[in-house]
């Protein structure tokens, strides 16, 4: 008896801490490394605690390009991730910002002066 419940928690112990299952084989071991760069530079986490939680930033990248939630790495993914980047996070840590300094207008007062241009094109009479 005790060997059967030591035998079913390494089962478990040894069966929760395998890596994610890729569906049928079609994603390589080169690919699966290119996916987790991928991830941690465009999909970084605010904190450790979620680092390094593969399936949350498959979500978070299949919820922003609108595809299918599953959160298991496929070869629609793989394509999505060869196509060119911005070099900028598609969801930005919290804060994050593209311009420094406040993101508010400090003067109430608008102030503008018109100028006359000389175009030479324009002087033909």
């Amino acid at each position: 008896m005790q060997f059967v419940v030591l035998y079913t928690l390494g089962f478990l112990t040894f069966g929760f801490s395998l890596p994610m299952p890729r569906e049928a084989g079609e994603i390589s071991e080169k690919q699966w490394k290119e996916a987790q760069n991928y991830l941690n530079n465009f999909y970084a986490s605010d904190t450790e605690e979620h680092a390094s939680n593969f399936e949350d930033k498959i979500k978070k990248m299949q919820r922003f390009f609108g595809l299918r939630i599953t959160g298991v790495l496929n070869p629609n993914i793989m394509e999505i991730m060869k196509q060119p980047r911005c070099g900028l996070p598609d969801i930005a840590p919290s804060g994050f910002t593209l311009i420094p300094g406040p993101k508010k207008w400090t003067s109430k007062i608008v102030t503008y002066r018109s100028v006359r241009v000389h175009c030479p094109l324009l002087d033909h009479k």
